[in-house]
């Protein structure tokens, strides 16, 4: 079980560093009404709202959900308010991340060890005859430490919102519009663009690989996300890949506070 354990990569998901902790931290039974699933962290405060357990491990680790086995059925189904206090209010992402992890550990009870498979993936790529995209321009949005206050009327860097039919973000580098277009396209995608501006970027587009037509044939919806990212310049090519893959070893349901 040793071996094992220090063979993983997470080593069985126990924290790096025991001071990498939140100081507070209150779990109760999810309302049902509404969802935050990767909520900002703002003053050294995170507020988790109706989430799951796997939606919490998707921002601990880089797994995305459709690579997470394992554990019994309420960790993709039991939903939770989890908000959790940190006096560090300008901690690093990593270090957010790790705080996320020893919650898990030592409120869930979590155990778990990766694997890398070789899977389909895609290579998002710029086109031989330039890109379409709309660098964001100097003073165009900052970057901050996680958890930092950012100055009043200020956009952030590598922030973005969407929907299923619409994206946009600010001061985008090519490796975080490729991990938002792993959510979109349901496949891990790596920026080999060599793009290293940012870009502001926004449309809508509609999910698959086909356009919807009504009755007369006629175009009724935005074009797929593989048409608009062809608009931009831009194309996902399919190759095998490493892909990582999560599985939970053990796990226990909270108790309420």
């Amino acid at each position: 079980m040793i071996v094992a354990c220090l063979a993983s990569q997470f080593v069985c998901a126990q924290p790096q560093s025991a001071t990498a902790r939140f100081d507070v931290i209150s779990i109760k039974k999810g309302d049902g009404v509404t969802m935050s699933a990767n909520p900002p962290i703002k003053g050294g405060r995170i507020k988790f709202t109706d989430v799951t357990l796997v939606d919490i491990l998707s921002v601990a680790y880089p797994v995305d959900v459709l690579h997470m086995f394992g554990g019994p059925a309420w960790v993709s189904s039991e939903k939770y308010d989890v908000e959790a206090i940190t006096d560090d209010v300008a901690v690093s992402t990593g270090r957010y991340h790790q705080m996320l992890r020893t919650m898990l550990a030592e409120r869930f009870m979590l155990a778990l060890h990766q694997e890398t498979r070789q899977e389909p993936i895609y290579v998002l790529e710029a086109d031989s005859k330039g890109v379409k995209l709309k660098p964001t321009p100097p003073g165009g949005c900052v970057v901050l430490p996680v958890g930092a206050a950012p100055p009043p009327k200020t956009a952030i860097c590598n922030d973005f919102s969407g929907s299923r039919t619409h994206l946009e973000g600010t001061g985008l580098t090519m490796a975080k519009f490729a991990d938002i277009l792993s959510y979109i396209v349901g496949r891990r995608v790596s920026d080999n663009t060599g793009l290293t501006a940012r870009f502001n970027i926004r449309f809508d587009y509609t999910p698959g690989n086909a356009v919807a037509v009504d009755q007369v044939g006629a175009s009724d919806s935005p074009p797929s996300i593989f048409a608009v990212l062809g608009q931009l310049g831009l194309r996902l090519r399919s190759e095998m890949g490493p892909v990582p893959v999560l599985f939970i070893d053990h796990v226990e349901q909270p108790s309420g506070n």
